[in-house]
């Protein structure tokens, strides 16, 4: 119910009047728990709370179900961009440009955001869509040195 997720048990959750709240940034009064207001003929029946649990364990799955659906059209939009960039690189790469181009789509793709295991894959398709036989053959070796470059990870 928007409590704090990492306590889960109910002593932590509920702590009892007449302890301390010993938590650091408290340190050194620790806040002692009080009953601020009691009143023992205010009652909830079990039906409205046990509906208002139902309702809001309803609202989280919704919102589980969009960000799971937001994430698959995130992830084919990805791939998407990145079939398109590796497409316009493969296109454009000249036979003596062919290293640095992939410098720059590493690049891209770091700056939005990928992975760099993302990258290192469409830079091994790249490679082999620009290779000739008549040129120096670009390898996986030499396209994931290119990405760890990129990402600052080269030995």
């Amino acid at each position: 119910m928007g409590s704090d997720g990492g306590a889960k048990d109910l002593a932590r959750v509920l702590r009892r009047p007449g302890f301390l709240n010993r938590k650091e940034r408290y340190a050194p009064d620790y806040p002692q728990v009080q009953i601020v207001e009691f009143d023992s003929l205010r009652l909830s029946p079990f039906h409205r709370i046990t509906g208002l649990v139902d309702a809001r364990i309803a609202a989280e799955e919704a919102e589980r179900k969009r960000r799971g659906e937001d994430a698959a059209r995130t992830g084919d939009a990805a791939r998407g961009a990145a079939a398109r960039l590796l497409d316009w690189a493969a296109n454009h790469a000249a036979t003596g440009s062919r290293h640095n181009m992939a410098l720059w789509v590493a690049g891209r793709l770091k700056a939005e955001g990928f992975a760099q295991w993302t990258a290192s894959s469409v830079l091994r398709e790249y490679a082999r869509r620009v290779n000739t036989a008549d040129s120096r053959q670009l390898d996986d070796g030499e396209m994931d040195d290119v990405v760890r470059y990129v990402w600052g990870t080269a030995p």
